[in-house]
C-alpha cells in the first residue's frame, strides 16, 4: 500500500522551497546596486539618507493569516497613514504573489507580499564609524549610539552595516553579538564564517567576558551586586521585555558601582552580563530601582504599576496599560511621534515644521519627492541630539582568546581614570562565567528581595 501524501506537509514543503530560492536569489541583497539607491549627507552633526523607493518583501506571518491587509499593514508598519495606503493600493503598489491586490485581500497561508514605499529614514548621529581592532579574522568599530547594527524598521542606509559597506567598502561581515540601536561601544564583526563559528560557539557555552559602562540614575549601592531577575518579552513586535518571575528566561547581570555624581544624581557602574538576554543590562538596572540615564523604554513612568516586581503580579488591564504606554516611548524614541506633531503642526497653521530662521536643506530636491508620500509634503525639524543615546556603552569584550576594547563615551569622561581602575581590577579577578556556576558574590539582589 502506497504512503499517503499529508497535504498540509506538502504545501509546506513547497513553501520551504520558494523560500529557499528566493534567499538564493537575494542572499547578496547589500550589493552595489542596492548601495546606488540613494546617498548620505551630514548635518548639524546628523547623518541623513536621501528618500528613495524600496519594495519591502515579506513571507506571511502566523499573525497575519485571516486579516485584510489594509488592517495588517496599518498595525505593523505604521509610519504611513490609512489614506496614503489606499492611494499606494489604487496605484498598484502592494501586491500578492506578483499580482496587485485591493485592500480588503484577506491574507493566507504562504503569500508573498510585496509593497513598493517612498521611504524616508529617521537622522542617526553623523559621528564617523572609527575601527578599533583589524586583522585577518576581525573588525572591531566603536559603533556610535542612535545607529542599529542590522537594517530594522525605519532604519536600512542608517544602519552599521550599510554604511560600512556603502562609506568605507566593507561588505560581507558576520555579526558576532548584536548591541541595541541607542548603546555604543564595541561592535565585534567576523570576516569569516570559521571565526563567526567559533565565536558563536563560545556564546552558547557563555565563553565570552564582557564589560559595559553605564550611567544609572540615583545612588547605586557600593560595591558588588548580582541580579538575576529572569526576563522575558512581553511586546515581541517592538521589542519590549521585563522581568517575569514564573515564564521568563534566565538572566545574571554583575554590577560594580565605580563612583556616584551627586550634582548629577547619576552612578557610574561596570556592569558584567553573563547571559545574552536582549536589553538584560537596562531591564536588569530598572528593576533595581536605578535606569539607565536617557534610556526611553525602561526609564519610563510606565513601569511605576509594577513596583519593582515584575509583571507577573498584575492583572491584563495593568498590563496592558504599561506596554500601551511603552509603545508610545519606543514611538517618540524612533522619531515617529516627534514626526506626527510636525505633520499635525503644519496641517493646522499652513507652515512647516522646520525652524524659520534655517535654510531648507540644498540636497533635497523636487525629483526626490513622490507624489503619494505624505513625508514628502512635510519639512521636519532635527531630532534632538539627547534623544539619540543612552547612557550604556559596550566597553571591554574578551572572546576566543582575544580581547578588545573601545575607547569610553563623553558621558564617561570625567571619570575615566576611576573606570579603567576599577576595569582593571575585575579583569585581574577573571569575574566571568565561573562566578555563574557558583553563585559568589559579595551582595546578591534577585527580585525576591526589590522594594
Amino acid at each position: 500500500m502506497s504512503k499517503r501524501t499529508n497535504p498540509y506537509h506538502s504545501a509546506q514543503k513547497a513553501t520551504n522551497k520558494a523560500k529557499f530560492k528566493y534567499a538564493e536569489k537575494n542572499k547578496k541583497e547589500i550589493d552595489a546596486d542596492t548601495f546606488d539607491l540613494t546617498e548620505y549627507y551630514i548635518r548639524d552633526g546628523l547623518r541623513f539618507v536621501k528618500p528613495y523607493y524600496y519594495t519591502f518583501k515579506s513571507f506571511v506571518k502566523g499573525r497575519w493569516v485571516g486579516a485584510k491587509l489594509k488592517d495588517m499593514y496599518c498595525a505593523e508598519f505604521r509610519g504611513e497613514s490609512e489614506d496614503t495606503l489606499l492611494k499606494r493600493f489604487s496605484a498598484g503598489k502592494i501586491s500578492v504573489n506578483g499580482n496587485a491586490v485591493s485592500h480588503d485581500y484577506v491574507i493566507k497561508h504562504n503569500d508573498f507580499l510585496e509593497a513598493s514605499m517612498h521611504r524616508h529614514e529617521m537622522p542617526v548621529k553623523g559621528e564617523e564609524i572609527e575601527v578599533v581592532h583589524e586583522d585577518e579574522n576581525f573588525l572591531v568599530v566603536n559603533k556610535p549610539a542612535s545607529i542599529p547594527v542590522h537594517p530594522a524598521g525605519r532604519f536600512r542606509y542608517n544602519s552599521l552595516l550599510f554604511i560600512l559597506g556603502k562609506c568605507h567598502g566593507i561588505k560581507g561581515m558576520n555579526t558576532i553579538h548584536r548591541l541595541d540601536r541607542l548603546t555604543s561601544g564595541c561592535q565585534i564583526l567576523a570576516k569569516n564564517v570559521s571565526t563567526a563559528q567559533k565565536c558563536f560557539e563560545a556564546l552558547k557555552n557563555r565563553e565570552v567576558s564582557k564589560q559595559y559602562v553605564t550611567g544609572l540614575h540615583g545612588n547605586f549601592p557600593d560595591g558588588h551586586t548580582r541580579c538575576d531577575a529572569p526576563i522575558g518579552s512581553i511586546c515581541s513586535r517592538i521589542g519590549i521585555f521585563a522581568v517575569l518571575n514564573t515564564t521568563g528566561q534566565e538572566s545574571v547581570t554583575l554590577f560594580d558601582k565605580v563612583c556616584y555624581d551627586k550634582n548629577k544624581d547619576i552612578s557610574f557602574v561596570i556592569c558584567r552580563p553573563l547571559t545574552g538576554r536582549t536589553h538584560q543590562i537596562r531591564v536588569h538596572a530598572r528593576h533595581l530601582g536605578h535606569p539607565v540615564i536617557n534610556d526611553p523604554l525602561y526609564n519610563s513612568e510606565a513601569w511605576s504599576q509594577d513596583k519593582g516586581q515584575g509583571l507577573d503580579g498584575l492583572d491584563e488591564s495593568e498590563r496592558k496599560s504599561i506596554i500601551d504606554k511603552l509603545k508610545h516611548e519606543h514611538d517618540k524614541s524612533c522619531g515617529m511621534e516627534w514626526r506626527s506633531k510636525m505633520k499635525f503642526a503644519k496641517q493646522s497653521s499652513g507652515t512647516t515644521g522646520q525652524k524659520q530662521d534655517q535654510p531648507k536643506d540644498e540636497t533635497s530636491t523636487e525629483q526626490d519627492k513622490d507624489p503619494i508620500c505624505e513625508e514628502c509634503q512635510v519639512d521636519f525639524e532635527d531630532p534632538p541630539l539627547g534623544q539619540l543615546e543612552i547612557y550604556l556603552h559596550a566597553y571591554k569584550y574578551s572572546i576566543i582568546g582575544q580581547n578588545f576594547e573601545a575607547p569610553l563615551p563623553h558621558w564617561a569622561g570625567g571619570y575615566k581614570e576611576s573606570i579603567e581602575k576599577l576595569s582593571r581590577t575585575l579583569d585581574s579577578k577573571r569575574v566571568g562565567t565561573e562566578e555563574a556556576a557558583t553563585g559568589g558574590c559579595e551582595s546578591s539582589i534577585s527580585n525576591d528581595n526589590v522594594k
